[in-house]
């Protein structure tokens, strides 16, 4: 994975986590993603749940953090749907 930003006039961040680190994704989901995407996760086998959950987690942050809300902005009102092409949806508030 990788990522790159280039900029003359603005700041720029970079996210990154740790995705071999212990987490229990049914239960993070459960409290902090839409229920769409807590019942997405739940169907997948336990590798697939880690990498998807991770994707949900990582533009949820990042979502936020652009919004400058950061945590104060409810992760479960923004719902993110990745494709098997990889491109994202979101279904979001229409404050988002």
């Amino acid at each position: 994975m990788g990522g790159c930003a280039v900029t003359a006039a603005a700041a720029v961040g970079v996210d990154v986590e740790c995705v071999d680190r212990g987490v229990d994704a049914g239960d993070l989901a459960a409290r902090f993603f839409a229920p769409a995407e807590a019942a997405h996760l739940a169907r997948l086998d336990a590798d697939a749940r880690r990498e998807y959950f991770f994707d949900l987690w990582t533009l949820k942050e990042a979502l936020a953090k652009a919004l400058g809300t950061g945590m104060a902005t409810s992760l479960a009102s923004l719902a993110f749907t990745v494709h098997a092409d990889r491109t994202i949806g979101l279904d979001a508030p229409p404050e988002v």
